[in-house]
């Protein structure tokens, strides 16, 4: 992640410094990402801040150490920034959006997918929102089509094997959702909607089968 520094030629000795300053704590921060330490990660980013305010870039990688660490409504705040300084800042959009699906805020999470594709994601990120707008839909089988698309491009996105899971939960289809949700959680063990979809799928994996008459004993 680049941090977008703002201001144009003559700098004074001052700004050079705190421009300094504030790259060193954001390399902190993105080291902190790394190991996933996120109260660090947070900590780093936040002073980061202190010299660098109207970097979206920064003020978006905070929101997302925020969202990994389960605090959803920091995060929104943090995305909703980025936003304001850069309106065209797909990235944004989607992490907003979320932040607002963690949040149960499923209308605000449609409106801000829409907003990220329209705004150019990439490939991964575009399959992932155009899934969860289709899952919103109805379409079940789409949405997958596009979370699994998603997944192909970039094994890694927790969000696209979250939304998987839920789609097949949602199909009925628990031994995949229960192996998709698993793998959302071991990605970002902060979801605590993977972690209620994954026991309403075990619960259903594991619930007995029903003896059809034929079968009963006699």
């Amino acid at each position: 992640m680049a941090v977008l520094l703002a201001g144009g030629g003559g700098w004074s000795a001052e700004a050079h410094r705190d421009a300094g300053a504030g790259q060193a704590h954001y390399q902190q921060g993105l080291a902190a990402f790394g190991k996933r330490d996120w109260p660090e990660a947070v900590r780093q980013l936040r002073w980061t801040l202190e010299y660098l305010p109207k970097s979206p870039a920064v003020h978006n990688s905070l929101g997302l150490a925020y969202l990994h660490s389960g605090d959803a409504d920091h995060a929104a705040i943090e995305f909703r920034k980025a936003i304001a300084l850069k309106p065209d800042f797909a990235q944004a959009y989607y992490n907003m959006a979320q932040a607002l699906d963690r949040r149960d805020d499923e209308g605000g999470a449609v409106q801000f997918y829409q907003w990220a594709v329209h705004a150019g994601l990439p490939k991964a990120e575009d399959h992932d929102a155009r899934g969860f707008l289709l899952l919103h839909q109805g379409d079940l089988p789409g949405a997958e089509s596009e979370f699994e698309a998603a997944i192909q491009d970039e094994p890694s996105l927790a969000s696209a094997h979250f939304h998987l899971g839920t789609a097949f939960r949602l199909q009925q289809k628990y031994p995949e959702a229960v192996a998709e949700l698993k793998k959302a959680l071991a990605l970002d063990p902060s979801n605590a909607k993977a972690r209620d979809g994954l026991e309403q799928a075990s619960r259903h994996l594991n619930q007995p089968k029903e003896r059809s008459p034929a079968s009963a004993p006699q």
